[in-house]
């Protein structure tokens, strides 16, 4: 009996019906049954083919390899024996999912776009951001979108899942704290005066949406340097007129704004009166002083407006006078550019402005007293007599003597200076002492009864003194004139017959007339020529006259002559018309001196 090795009879394929995603693969296997029962795998040893191969290949081994989406038969045969199956190849299936990033940091507040990649089986990329599922395990720390948008909401960490089916890919997400995003800067004024100041603020915006005041966390700058400064804390002066930009700077975030600076503006307005109170009926110049924001100064006084209230207390001019009308109490103001300064000032009781001393231009005799009155002008126009409230001065006592009352005397002649002070005003005058001369008439009865004139130096000067004696007749024209020497104490007689009248310049005895003696210092003239007259000193003379009674019996009686004040006028007079005696004379009209010393 011969053996017969076993014959296949039949073919199967497995699996017998697939559906794959297009870039996929899958294994067919073929299983043959032979004559004897057997079974055994020939995947190796069949021929595999594909009922279509722009969707499906098969290599020798039984791979199926997809190309294209649709249907093929795949088949294993082996010499007339075959076996087939369907397989399906459906769209590309994602095999894998990216998010990028795979690991985010955000500040809280911020936001960031995630990006989901998905692999397919075909090896293809496809951004599937928007179709997968986004989901975050920590809610509080950020949220996430339905197309991946995260936003940071409190510190921390979560983790962010994008899936799609059983595909699943994950990414962390940290949150930090809240970033500077911009800074913004505002000026109190965009325009300051040139030393003035003002506060800028800082303010930063945050990723988290809030904003902070940064003032005096910020760097500050100012370009160019020397139109403004700013400190620390955000204090912009102006420095110099011009345009500066003021940055503020935190990290790599900074802002900028423009300030100008102008001219130095007016601030304020200070009244300068001098005093606070002004006696009534005064006027007081006022002064309007302006301080600028620079600190400079300026006389605002012929600029302002000037006002009062009420006017019935103080009146103030257009240029800042002010004149006190009543008793009371007013408020100036002066205003300029709207700027307003303002003072009090009290009307007080008027006070003393100057004195006059009456009379004026006072002429004292020799040894004669005059009564000085010192009159007080108050400021509101009104006098007061402040003679016995005066302190009375002269400033060469041995011309004028002063009582603390004002009565002054002549002590020797010349001038000097009378002063009354009252209440801290003082004025002066001059005060003249002017000589005097000695005055008695003559009328002879007869030329057998003589009368005489007797004349004596008391000392006054302390020196000897010269008597110049002037004959007038009854037109008052001189007749005789001579000087004769009075000696300290002495005492001279003359004879009104003899030396007087007894060679007059017209040759005729005047029958009437005037003796007029005037005393002259010797030591500036020592011959005492009458024609050279130097006033000064004061002699005492006596006239003894003659008068007959009834029975024609001589009575004696004697008359101290009158004094009379000797003006510069009269003085000169008297020298010229001596002069004229003496020079065309002839001897004629040269009286003489008698007897004694």
């Amino acid at each position: 009996m011969s053996y017969s090795p076993p014959v296949l009879t039949s073919l199967g394929i497995t699996p017998q019906a697939s559906t794959i995603a297009l870039g996929q693969s899958v294994q067919y296997r073929a299983t043959g049954v032979f004559s004897d029962g057997t079974s055994r795998d020939e995947t190796q040893t069949v021929n595999w083919k594909s009922g279509d191969a722009s969707v499906v290949s098969l290599d020798t081994s039984g791979m199926a390899t997809s190309h294209s989406v649709g249907t093929a038969a795949v088949t294993a045969q082996s010499s007339d024996l075959s076996a087939s199956a369907t397989l399906t190849v459906s769209k590309a299936a994602i095999v894998s999912i990216a998010i990028d990033p795979s690991a985010l940091i955000l500040n809280q507040g911020a936001s960031a776009q995630l990006k989901a990649m998905a692999v397919e089986t075909d090896g293809s990329k496809l951004d599937v951001t928007n179709s997968v599922t986004w989901t975050i395990d920590q809610r509080q720390v950020a949220a996430v979108t339905g197309t991946g948008m995260v936003s940071g909401t409190t510190a921390g960490t979560a983790n962010v899942t994008a899936s799609t089916g059983s595909v699943v890919a994950t990414c962390s997400v940290t949150v930090t704290a809240p970033a500077l995003l911009a800074i913004s800067i505002q000026a109190g004024e965009s325009a300051i005066p040139l030393g003035s100041e003002t506060q800028l603020k800082a303010s930063g915006t945050y990723s988290d949406g809030s904003i902070r005041d940064l003032t005096s966390s910020v760097k500050w700058s100012s370009t160019p340097t020397g139109v403004v400064v700013i400190n620390n804390h955000g204090l912009a002066t102006g420095k110099a007129k011009g345009k500066a930009s003021i940055q503020a700077q935190s990290g790599d975030v900074s802002g900028s704004v423009s300030v100008t600076v102008i001219a130095a503006a007016l601030v304020s307005i200070e009244i300068r009166s001098g005093n606070a109170t002004i006696p009534l009926g005064a006027k007081r110049q006022l002064t309007a002083l302006g301080t600028y924001t620079d600190g400079t100064t300026a006389d605002l006084t012929k600029i302002s407006k000037w006002s009062s209230d009420p006017t019935s207390v103080i009146q103030v001019s257009t240029a800042g006078d002010a004149h006190a009308m009543a008793l009371g109490t007013a408020t100036i103001s002066a205003n300029t550019s709207s700027i307003v300064g303002k003072a009090v000032l009290t009307v007080g009781p008027p006070t003393l402005t100057s004195i006059v001393i009456t009379p004026v231009s006072p002429t004292v005799s020799l040894e004669s007293s005059l009564q000085l009155t010192s009159l007080g002008v108050l400021t509101d126009g009104t006098t007061k007599n402040l003679t016995s409230q005066s302190s009375w001065t002269v400033a060469d006592q041995s011309v004028v003597r002063i009582t603390g009352t004002g009565n002054a005397t002549g002590q020797k002649v010349g001038s000097t200076l009378v002063t009354a002070t009252s209440g801290g005003i003082a004025e002066s005058t001059t005060i003249v002492v002017q000589p005097v001369a000695l005055v008695a008439y003559f009328s002879p009865r007869s030329s057998a009864a003589d009368e005489t004139i007797r004349a004596t130096n008391p000392g006054g000067t302390g020196s000897d003194l010269c008597a110049m004696i002037y004959v007038f007749d009854q037109d008052q024209q001189m007749s005789e004139c001579c000087g004769c020497t009075l000696t300290l104490n002495g005492l001279r007689t003359l004879s009104l017959t003899n030396d007087l009248l007894g060679n007059p310049l017209t040759g005729v005895p005047p029958t009437s007339g005037t003796v007029m003696l005037v005393t002259s210092d010797a030591a500036n003239n020592s011959s005492c020529t009458p024609s050279s007259l130097s006033p000064d000193g004061l002699s005492v003379a006596w006239a003894t006259h003659l008068s007959y009674g009834s029975n024609n019996v001589a009575v004696i009686s004697e008359t101290e002559f009158s004094r009379t004040p000797l003006p510069a006028t009269l003085a000169s007079a008297l020298k010229a018309q001596c002069m004229f005696i003496e020079q065309l004379g002839s001897g004629q009209g040269g009286c003489t001196c008698g007897g004694g010393d």
